[in-house]
């Protein structure tokens, strides 16, 4: 026969066959005694171990063959024939086989040429204990007379005894009875399993378990992996729960208040005592098996889960007719149930005992926590609504009272009559007539927001002072003090106490939602999700609701009052006083900014509701939104005072500024300069603008913000440049007057250094620097289109296009105009030949 199907039919026989077979003939002692049949024959009954095997460095080539280690007991696998029978003689092996069957199974050599013998002293151990144990007979005769309970005492020897011979009943395939034998060896081995288990569940009970459990343990993980021994662990665990006290569930809410300390000090019972198990299962079990997961999942599932899900529906029961109530517990019950999560993360252990327990809490929780963060935003614009509502309404009752007031004195018919004409007195008369009867209040102090000063209050609305009886008595006098009393009032037409309200309320709603904000997943997302609608929500109301809407008002009686006087009679008086009052206006308004800032800091990217990196967040958004409406409203404000200063500058130079100072006469060869000498200096127009904004700005110092009047000054230095440049390009410069424009240059220059904005300084010295343009003699045009190209000289400020238009306004520009364009645009002359 071929040897692959003697090696098969060899497969069907147990080894006792195999020897018989090998008396038939030399040919079958051949085959049957190839040491790799041997071989098989010792993984089948767990005797053989490939990696060792495999350190035999001298005999190695058969080790080479790729074979799974999972599949050394499987007998299909096919035997490798790389073993020739007229190899070289074995290496020395065991002389004397012990007759204990776990020293044998130690003994193996794992030497393929010592395999049969191996195989045969192994088998002369095992099988009258393997044939006696099988013998039916009930299971205490098994534990009374049965050899293997004889021989083996000890817990560990007698599991190691019972596994061998489990494996070794493999080869007794062929037996008849073979199913039988295997189901009554499997009885013992339970019998044995109960045993242990029986003695592990009554040590548990002792003071201190760890000793005695741990050999039981021990036994039952080598006998079957452990896991009945983990199960039992952690049922007996569950078990010393029910001996904590667990708070009533109605106590929690009572008198319209949650009471939670009670709560926490059974959570902190039931933390300790879930510590100690999971301490002691890590101690006794090996990793693998997780048993400290398994207890605290059992304990949680069975006594905390439920009592969390029936506190947050004590909670959500409060939600329509105590919705504070509702939010201010539902939080807190949350927040201390995940502290109890937390507090595990001290367990040091391979199981995350803290994610466990949070896991189950929050499969519970979720489908309330959308609600829930809903009704905080809710809650918070509806108490928002209420604190405006109420400003705005008191506001608006204390300046009709005050009006009221001031028209009390007034005859009624008289002003009937004279309505119009009063009314257009009022608009027409200067401005001074007014700003003389009003007195002026200093300027609000300013403080950090650490509080390290007193933190100026927003100043309440004036009211008109009747003690001395003194109330207008005509139509226009009334109207004049009306006029004053808003003037005054602009100083208060928003609050720093309401932004402390707004900020106040939505902290309130961000303190809720902090103990969700550190979750992964979709409930952190959630809570910072709506962590910027809080915020949001807040700038609208603080935002077009209060501080904008009092900047629009202050900016229509601002352009009320500047509409009393005409250009002309525009004065240091008529301009400081509401300018300055506005400017008070603008401290408040940037103390708000502050808050919100310092807000924003503390109380969204301090518990990482935001990230500070993410610059495209919601919040962000909103938040710069709000700050450009203040600075928007500001400059709007300021504007107003700029225009009236600009203004005048622009009609001061067209007055002033007269055809021949720039390009003066020549009378017998010699120039005359300002007011008709020989000496250079600015013009007078120059002089005149200067004084009048040095003037204006004089009257603004120390009634704002450094910061405010920086940008107030800066603007004030670019309306002035671009007036220069419109002005300049109005003039005819001639050479002989190039001298006296780079005086009032340099005149302007000396005026917005003083002003110590260097933002303004290139602005300023790019119009000294185009005094060169109009210095340059004619004769040499290209000098001129080659400054003209140099953008570079004038610093970037002016553009080519720019700097022809300056050049336009030389005296001589029809003479110079073509070569300056051929050097600008690199123009050559065509030569007909």
């Amino acid at each position: 026969l071929p040897q692959s199907l003697t090696d098969r039919i060899l497969d069907k026989l147990d080894p006792v066959d195999w020897a018989r077979f090998a008396q038939v003939s030399r040919a079958t002692n051949r085959i049957t005694y190839r040491p790799n049949r041997w071989v098989y024959a010792l993984r089948l009954i767990g005797a053989w171990n490939e990696l060792k095997a495999r350190e035999v460095v001298a005999y190695g080539t058969i080790f080479d063959a790729e074979i799974d280690s999972a599949d050394f007991n499987d007998k299909s696998v096919p035997i490798p024939d790389l073993i020739d029978v007229d190899s070289p003689a074995p290496l020395p092996a065991v002389t004397h086989f012990s007759s204990d069957l776990i020293q044998i199974y130690d003994q193996v050599s794992h030497i393929p040429e010592n395999a049969r013998r191996e195989f045969g002293a192994i088998y002369a151990v095992a099988k009258p204990l393997y044939d006696d144990a099988v013998i039916a007979r009930s299971l205490a005769d098994v534990v009374r007379r049965s050899k293997v309970y004889q021989l083996y005492n000890d817990p560990m020897q007698l599991a190691k005894a019972l596994h061998i011979l489990k494996k070794f009943s493999t080869i007794d395939k062929s037996s008849d009875d073979y199913n039988a034998h295997i189901e009554h060896l499997d009885a013992i081995l339970e019998l044995f399993e109960n045993s242990c288990l029986a003695e592990l569940e009554t040590v548990l009970d002792v003071i201190d378990p760890k000793v005695p459990a741990r050999m039981y343990i021990d036994v039952l993980v080598y006998f079957n992996g452990g896991s009945s021994a983990a199960e039992l662990f952690a049922r007996h665990a569950s078990f010393s729960f029910e001996v904590l006290a667990r708070p009533e569930v109605k106590s929690f809410i009572e008198d319209k208040k949650f009471h939670i300390s009670h709560i926490k000090h059974y959570l902190d019972s039931e933390k300790a005592l879930v510590v100690t198990k999971c301490i002691l299962a890590n101690s006794l079990f090996p990793t693998p098996l997780k048993v400290p997961q398994t207890v605290i999942t059992n304990a949680n599932e069975r006594y905390l889960v439920s009592y969390f899900s029936e506190l947050l529906e004590i909670s959500k029961s409060q939600r329509e007719t105590l919705p504070q109530l509702y939010l201010d517990s539902f939080s807190a019950i949350f927040g201390l149930f995940l502290d109890y999560c937390d507090s595990l993360a001290s367990v040091k252990l391979e199981q995350n005992l803290a994610q466990i327990a949070y896991d189950q809490i929050v499969k519970v929780v979720v489908p309330s926590i959308p609600p829930f963060m809903h009704s905080i935003v809710d809650y918070m614009n509806l108490n928002c609504e209420g604190i405006i509502g109420e400003w705005d309404s008191a506001a608006d009752t204390e300046q009709e009272a005050a009006e009221s007031i001031l028209l009390s004195n007034v005859s009624r018919e008289k002003e009937k009559t004279d309505f119009l004409t009063s009314f257009k007195h009022v608009l027409m008369m200067p401005v001074t007539a007014i700003s003389k009867a009003s007195s002026s209040t200093p300027a609000a102090s300013t403080n950090d927001l650490n509080g390290s000063t007193s933190r100026p209050q927003t100043p309440s609305m004036s009211t008109p002072d009747t003690s001395t009886g003194e109330l207008p008595t005509t139509a226009l006098e009334a109207q004049l003090a009306i006029m004053k009393t808003r003037l005054e009032n602009i100083r208060s037409l928003f609050s720093i106490q309401l932004a402390m309200d707004l900020l106040t309320e939505a902290r309130s709603s961000l303190e809720r939602l902090k103990v969700f904000v550190s979750l992964k997943g979709d409930i952190g997302k959630l809570a910072q999700k709506n962590a910027e609608r809080i915020f949001t929500s807040m700038l609208d109301f603080l935002g077009p609701r209060h501080v904008q809407k009092g900047f629009d008002k202050a900016i229509r009686h601002l352009d009320e009052y500047r509409a009393q006087a005409t250009m002309s009679e525009v004065t240091s008086d008529t301009v400081s006083d509401p300018l300055t009052i506005f400017l008070e206006l603008v401290n408040v308004g940037d103390l708000i900014q502050q808050l919100v800032d310092a807000f924003y800091e503390q109380e969204l990217i301090a518990p990482r509701f935001v990230s500070k990196q993410d610059f495209l967040t919601q919040s962000i958004q909103e938040k710069r939104k709000f700050e450009q409406m203040l600075d928007e409203s500001v400059a709007t404000g300021l504007n107003k005072g700029i225009d009236v200063l600009i203004g005048t500058s622009e009609r001061i130079l067209i007055a002033e500024q007269l055809g021949s100072d720039y390009n003066p006469p020549v009378i017998d060869n010699s120039l005359l300069f300002i007011g008709g000498g020989t000496e250079l200096g600015p013009t007078r127009a120059a002089q005149d603008v200067v004084q009048l904004l040095k003037k204006h700005l004089a009257t603004l110092d120390g009634a704002t913000e450094k910061s405010v009047l920086d940008v107030f000054k800066q603007e004030v230095g670019m309306q002035l440049f671009g007036l220069l440049c419109r002005h300049i390009k109005q003039q005819t410069i001639s050479v002989a007057g190039a001298p006296i424009f780079m005086c009032d240059m340099n005149y302007f220059y000396a005026f917005v250094s003083s002003l110590r904005q260097r933002q303004l300084y290139d602005y300023f010295a790019a119009l000294k620097t185009l005094g060169q343009l109009y210095l340059i003699d004619g004769e040499d045009s290209k000098e001129i289109g080659a400054l003209v190209g140099d953008l570079n000289r004038f610093k970037g400020v002016f553009q080519a296009e720019e700097l022809y238009e300056f050049a336009q306004r030389r005296a001589d520009w029809p003479k110079v105009k073509r070569e300056v364009e051929k050097v600008m645009y690199g123009l050559v002359e065509c030569i007909i030949m």
